[in-house]
């Protein structure tokens, strides 16, 4: 049965052109945090060839914004839940305007990756912040959507970002490109100060008040369907980002594709995943339903994924196709952050999304490295030498499919109306 916790008032600007507003200017720093993570793919050998770094340096400055990125999460999560949305998202574009500034100017590998670390302290909040005031200013049905709607916009743009800015690096230097990815966080920082507010009018301010962290963690703790989510976006978020990061190119590669060809059906799946991510949200919201369209994303992209492991050799045309269809329907991750949201209280979304986001990509991280151990020291690799550790992808997307199927309940929440009627009906 769906949580009544989340009945929202549908008054003052709930849901009004100026909470697109607000939630669009937010959701602007999740677009400069992909193209952040795709900026070393660019101008890593102009970095390593200026500062005159090694390979474990550089490895080291790429590294420590992901790093940064994800132990934050959590701390994140309690920070938006318990001070201003608005003056935090501001200090945290600033952050990221100073470490890009650092980064541009380095002289040396010290400098460089203290940039990093505060680009990545920034980013940190780039999802999560929008995410809560989607909670805040829009009916919570509209959850999945926004949800989604932040992390298609900001792949489809990464899945690209690298051409663009080769482009821009044929008139510029890298500090050049990096100085200009400052300067969009600075003017983020600034449009965020003066358009976004932490609520709407009519609507009551949620806080976490006098219920300390640990009652708030106690209470999210408890909750099996926030642990039953976590296991199905590990299994969807964790395929898509070992796919997406590591073993897609090196299983096309072994398959006899181009390097070109691979990153291309790379693109091509980040791409599917943005759009499955908007679009899962949307038929979340019109058929008022979580747990259908996620089990349909769940056993689609595991039946893809056995037939691109054991199924026939595709030409490059059709392996593109399947592998942009397996994005889309692992987009249906964005439903497990929907899930978790409709099941814990309004005043501790920020705390819950933030520990679903650091289950979520830690499992990507996991996934990367396990089949790593089960693989010689050197590659390249044969099909065959791939398909054995490989095999672990599928197989946890199979164990979400039977948590899914058989524990996870239907979340999604109750409008105002809907228990208003109900309520009526009672009282004849």
């Amino acid at each position: 049965m769906p949580n009544e916790e989340f009945i929202l008032e549908s008054q003052g600007d709930i849901g009004s052109a100026r909470a697109w507003l607000v939630w669009g200017v937010a959701a602007s720093m999740n677009v400069t945090w992909y193209l952040a993570q795709f900026e070393l793919d660019a101008i890593g050998d102009d970095v390593v060839a200026s500062l005159s770094l090694s390979v474990a340096e550089l490895g080291a400055i790429g590294g420590a914004i992901f790093l940064v990125y994800g132990s934050l999460q959590l701390v994140v999560g309690v920070l938006l839940d318990r001070l201003s949305t608005r003056w935090l998202l501001t200090t945290a574009a600033g952050l990221a305007a100073i470490g890009n500034l650092l980064f541009a100017m380095a002289p040396s590998f010290e400098v460089a990756l203290a940039g990093r670390v505060l680009m990545g302290a920034g980013n940190a909040f780039a999802f999560l912040g929008p995410c809560v005031l989607a909670v805040r200013w829009f009916p919570a049905s509209r959850f999945a959507f926004l949800a989604g709607m932040t992390s298609s916009v900001a792949a489809i743009v990464g899945s690209v970002g690298t051409i663009v800015m080769q482009e821009i690096l044929a008139f510029t230097s890298w500090r050049g490109l990096v100085l200009g990815m400052g300067a969009i966080n600075l003017l983020q920082a600034l449009l965020i100060g003066i358009i976004v507010r932490d609520f709407p009018r009519g609507r009551r301010e949620e806080t976490t008040g006098g219920s300390s962290l640990k009652a708030s963690l106690a209470a999210i703790g408890a909750n099996p369907q926030v642990w039953l989510a976590a296991v199905c976006a590990a299994s969807l978020v964790g395929n898509f980002v070992a796919w997406s990061s590591l073993w897609n190119e090196q299983w096309q590669r072994a398959l006899g594709f181009t390097q070109g060809e691979a990153a291309t059906m790379t693109a091509v799946l980040i791409v599917g995943v943005g759009l499955g991510n908007v679009g899962s949200g949307w038929i979340s919201d019109r058929l008022r339903r979580r747990r259908l369209p996620m089990l349909v994303g769940i056993v689609v992209s595991l039946g893809l994924m056995i037939n691109l492991l054991f199924g026939p050799e595709p030409s490059f045309a059709i392996g593109t196709a399947l592998l942009f269809v397996l994005g889309l329907f692992l987009g249906t991750l964005t439903l497990t952050y929907a899930v978790v949201r409709d099941s814990v209280p309004g005043r501790a979304s920020g705390t819950a999304l933030g520990l679903m986001n650091i289950f979520a990509y830690a499992s990507g991280a996991v996934l990367q490295f396990i089949p790593s151990l089960m693989l010689p020291s050197k590659g390249p690799y044969s099909p065959a030498e791939l398909v054995g550790p490989l095999s672990i992808l599928p197989a946890i997307q199979g164990i979400a499919l039977l948590v899914a199927l058989f524990w996870l309940r239907e979340s999604y929440p109750i409008e105002t109306s809907t228990l208003a009627g109900r309520n009526r009906d009672a009282s004849e």
